[in-house]
């Protein structure tokens, strides 16, 4: 069995594909902590990188079997969705694409410059 984690200073890309959800459990100043999946769980190590909701973040500790803290900083917090989350919300999960990947989405980089507000849907035909 071979280890597919990213090792740290590796070029890490996303597909954009959502390959999990978790929750949002608790925030503690500036760590965010969720509940995830056992099996997902077991795959990350701490200084692992983990998109969520297409932010890519890096795992601080594992506090439970089932759950991942991160700490997020105040320009991620002010610049995505991450600062508006509220506990019990789901979040959604992918882990870094590798080698042994299916490339079935795009390449991305999770790494997010602003938000932007949708203030209208126009139904079209």
């Amino acid at each position: 069995m071979t280890d597919e984690s990213p090792r740290r200073g590796d070029f890490l890309m996303f597909t954009g594909i959502i390959t999990n959800t978790g929750k949002f459990i608790r925030k503690e100043e500036s760590i965010f902590t969720f509940n995830i999946d056992p099996t997902l769980c077991r795959k990350l190590k701490k200084g692992m990188s983990i998109a969520v909701n297409g932010t890519c973040l890096t795992v601080f500790k594992k506090p439970s079997k089932n759950s991942f803290s991160a700490e997020i900083m105040p320009e991620t917090r002010n610049k995505t969705t991450l600062g508006y989350l509220k506990i019990n919300d789901l979040v959604n999960l992918e882990l870094p694409a590798t080698p042994m990947t299916l490339l079935s989405g795009h390449i991305v980089q999770g790494h997010v410059d602003t938000v932007a507000k949708l203030t209208s849907i126009e139904k079209q035909g």
